[in-house]
Formats: structure tokens, sequence, C-alpha cells
């Protein structure tokens, strides 16, 4: 099970130093708040793919982990999703929703395990992983 935020702040500094913040999309993702996650990727497609430091998950991951259907069909619509990353646990999303998830996440997920691993898709993920 993930253990929850520390803090409730929806912004961190970023990586340059800077002192520009930009949105925690982990924060976002546990809130369960599906149009705040769509506004911070609008404006840092990167952060689809931001790892929470203490157990190695996605935003994908978390979704999943906390059964938010809604969350894990918006995060699977996005383009710069790499659903394939595995946490320090050694799982990536597919492997969670089967022993941690409903069906319906289940359902989700292996539908788009199988359109993006299908050879015949022009935006196959098979050759990055």
């Amino acid at each position: 099970m993930i253990k929850g935020r520390k803090s409730t702040s929806i912004a961190k500094e970023n990586s340059t130093g800077t002192g520009f913040l930009k949105p925690d999309i982990i924060q976002l993702v546990f809130n369960n708040n599906v149009r705040s996650v769509s506004s911070a990727l609008d404006e840092f497609p990167d952060l689809i793919n931001e790892i929470h430091e203490e157990t190695g998950n996605t935003s994908l991951q978390i979704a999943v982990l906390l059964g938010n259907v809604n969350m894990v069909q918006f995060l699977i619509s996005q383009p710069n999703l790499f659903p394939f990353h595995k946490n320090k646990r050694g799982k990536d999303a597919l492997d969670i929703a089967l022993t941690n998830s409903t069906n319906q996440i289940q359902s989700i997920l292996f539908k788009y395990w199988s359109e993006k691993l299908a050879p015949n898709n022009k935006n196959s993920e098979i050759e990055k992983i």
C-alpha cells in the first residue's frame, strides 16, 4: 500500500533552482483531481512520468493503487505516458492492477496494454521496452 503524502502542497520547486513552482502531479493524483492534473499536464507534459520518491510509483501506478478509474482513464489517454515503469517493488501499473485493483481497472489496462503492444500498431511501444 502507498503511504500518504506528508505535504498537502500541490506545487514544488523545480530542479533548476529558479524558485519557479511547478505542480506536484503526485499530490494531484492522490487527491483524484482530474481537472487539476489535466491543467498541470497542459503546462508541464513531462510531469506525467514523475516518480513518488518513497515508493517509486508514477501517477498511473498511484491511480491504480487508489482505484481511481477516471484518473486511470485520463492518464492512459496522455501521449507522453510511459506505462511500463516498474516501481521499487518491480511492479508496473498492470502488475499492481492484477493484485490491488478492481476488474474495471484491470480491463481498462488490459485493453490499453494490448493496443500499445500490438505488432501492427504504428504507435507500438514494444520496441521501447
